[in-house]
């Protein structure tokens, strides 16, 4: 099986964008922000070459603006990433995970009005947690 990291970083960025949605409207000077923090907590820490770094960044900015060209409410988005998870879990490795989860963390920080908790945040680490089925020998 291909992956295509590419897919996997825009469903990513539709994560970010639901963390970010969760307990606000968001206007479209939050767009430049929220770009802003995934660049400087997700972007600048990948190991890839800059042609693929460049590939990925895009892809993952690209979840985020089909979040808010589509006025998307938390829930969708974080559907869009959830779905797309449960069928290709398997390239998602534990350093993966963690960035993802440690991203949504600063993100919903962010982007809290009220200090509430995040049930998308607790329902990603608990998706996170599960284990793939194995594949068939």
């Amino acid at each position: 099986m291909k992956v295509n990291f590419e897919h996997i970083f825009e469903h990513i960025g539709f994560l970010f964008y639901a963390v970010a949605a969760e307990q606000r409207t968001l206007h479209p000077a939050d767009y430049d922000r929220l770009k802003n923090l995934i660049g400087l907590e997700w972007v600048t820490g990948l190991n890839y070459n800059v042609d693929l770094q460049s590939r990925l960044k895009r892809a993952l900015f690209e979840g985020v603006s089909k979040g808010f060209d589509n006025s998307m409410n938390a829930e969708e988005a974080f559907v869009r990433f959830r779905d797309y998870y449960e069928m290709h879990s398997l390239p998602f490795g534990n350093l993966l995970k963690l960035k993802i989860i440690s991203t949504a963390i600063i993100i919903h920080t962010e982007f809290s009005d009220n200090g509430h908790s995040s049930g998308i945040i607790a329902r990603l680490d608990k998706l996170l947690q599960a284990t793939p089925a194995p594949l068939p020998a």
